[in-house]
């Protein structure tokens, strides 16, 4: 792993009992968080998270940063996603870009998600990720036990996994 000295956004030991509701960038924890350096440690989130497009996740909707850190967190939020088009949800993170690191972390959350024509990168950790150039992601010692509901008017459900929706790496 690659651990900073310096982070300019760092959240330990934080928890949530939420019953958050938005559209996007929606999070147990944080819903958008964005620096150059980002720490998540030992922090966790229970209760009710609720969407409907994209960014949505148990932890955190969004992290990014050029190096991103997720150690000894998890979720087990029960998160609820209606719209048209639902892309990017993850049982502890809905998206993620930046070379990153997931460590030690789990989520028991139950997803369920609804959409009238298309849903897109659903994952029990880590809904989508990407990296350009250089970046890549490490998924390390962490799991997930929860459930995925899926359920489109339209029959159109891609990249859903069991630990990540979809990864992107791009040179």
């Amino acid at each position: 792993h690659i651990v900073s000295n310096y982070y300019d956004v760092s959240i330990s030991d934080s928890f949530a009992n939420c019953d958050v509701v938005g559209e996007s960038y929606v999070g147990g924890l944080v819903g958008d968080l964005v620096g150059n350096e980002v720490l998540v440690k030992n922090s966790y989130s229970q209760g009710t998270v609720k969407g409907e497009f994209r960014d949505i996740g148990g932890l955190v909707g969004l992290i990014g940063g050029h190096l991103v850190n997720v150690f000894d967190s998890y979720s087990n939020a029960v998160i609820t996603v209606n719209g048209t088009v639902v892309q990017e949800v993850g049982g502890l993170v809905g998206y993620i870009e930046g070379t990153s690191y997931v460590s030690g972390s789990y989520t028991r959350s139950e997803l369920t998600v609804d959409a009238v024509e298309k849903i897109s990168s659903i994952g029990g950790i880590i809904g989508a990720w990407k990296g350009e150039g250089e970046e890549s992601l490490s998924i390390s010692d962490s799991s997930s036990d929860g459930l995925i509901n899926i359920n489109t008017i339209e029959n159109t459900a891609s990249y859903v996994g069991g630990i990540a929706g979809m990864l992107t790496g791009q040179n």
